[in-house]
């Protein structure tokens, strides 16, 4: 497997205090790769670095199965970033704001209309930028970073105080950006339910070290499949099957959660409970989502 960006052993201290240690990643060529983390786990110190805005302490990094230290400026004219909402001249048209880029970067103009019509913008490109809505601007500076025709796209938080519909375009443009035009993005998010829908990798970042990294079956082939019951009397129910030998849960929800490390035939559990004298409501499959396996591998379950 060709990957795109391929860190070996991390480690990154600032005024004496440990924020990267021994953080080893490995991004797929042509892959939505999704990096989470709580707020502080080093999220957004492993972006910098991956941008040479910030000098490790050890390890390496290869962008391109290049040396980010020995060849920087190629390597960084072949990636787009979006590490903050960029600046924006809000009295001028969302294609005005694109040529005042072009000139920046020495681009021609040739390529605005293509970057308006990617983003979902090109009906929208006349209008001011103050009249965008928040998804619009950010799909703006998405639009921005693909100027220069980038391989490697780096987005943190991009649908960061999006509401569900910016979301949902976002989500739709990174998808198009890897499944249409080739793109490999590097994205991260706290919004765990969003990365679900949308990464085809991902890497969890807990206490300064990455705590999972796989593809998202993987992630989700972690998860435990448990048998979710509803009943007349729960109490009754859960004395019931913990005498079978069941290991039951009552969740905040009212329902019972048998563990999966019980032997867990629905049928047995089912009979067991009618024969007891209880109604029962519900009997279902549930396998955790995203944020739940997220918070069982950090320890927060």
């Amino acid at each position: 497997m060709e990957y795109l960006i391929e860190t070996k052993e991390l480690s990154y201290s600032y005024k004496n205090k440990e924020v990267l240690n021994n953080v080893s990643i490995q991004v797929p060529k042509n892959s939505i790769y999704g990096f989470i983390g709580a707020n502080g786990a080093g999220k957004t110190t492993t972006i910098r670095i991956l941008l040479s805005l910030l000098k490790v302490s050890q390890g390496k990094v290869s962008i391109f199965g290049k040396d980010i230290t020995s060849d920087r400026i190629n390597i960084l004219s072949r990636i787009g970033a979006l590490i903050e909402e960029p600046s924006v001249y809000q009295h001028l048209s969302g294609y005005d704001n694109l040529k005042v880029t072009c000139r920046y970067l020495g681009l021609p103009y040739s390529r605005i209309d293509e970057v308006l019509t990617i983003t979902d913008l090109l009906a929208d490109k006349n209008r001011r930028v103050k009249e965008y809505s928040l998804g619009m601007r950010q799909r703006l500076s998405i639009a921005m970073v693909l100027l220069n025709d980038p391989d490697l796209l780096i987005l943190d938080e991009p649908t960061n105080g999006l509401d569900p519909s910016g979301i949902h375009d976002m989500r739709m443009l990174m998808q198009r950006l890897c499944k249409e035009h080739g793109k490999t993005i590097f994205v991260s998010s706290h919004l765990l339910s969003e990365l679900e829908k949308t990464v085809t990798h991902i890497a969890v970042i807990h206490n300064k070290q990455i705590a999972f990294q796989g593809s998202i079956d993987q992630l989700q082939h972690q998860s435990e499949s448990n048998l979710i019951i509803r009943t007349s009397n729960n109490k009754k129910t859960l004395k019931t099957l913990v005498d079978f030998g069941y290991t039951v849960f009552l969740t905040q929800d009212d329902t019972l959660r048998i563990s999966p490390n019980s032997d867990s035939n629905a049928s047995k559990i089912s009979k067991a409970v009618i024969e007891s004298g209880i109604d029962l409501y519900q009997l279902t499959h549930h396998r955790d989502n995203l944020e739940e396996v997220f918070m069982d591998i950090i320890g927060q379950k």
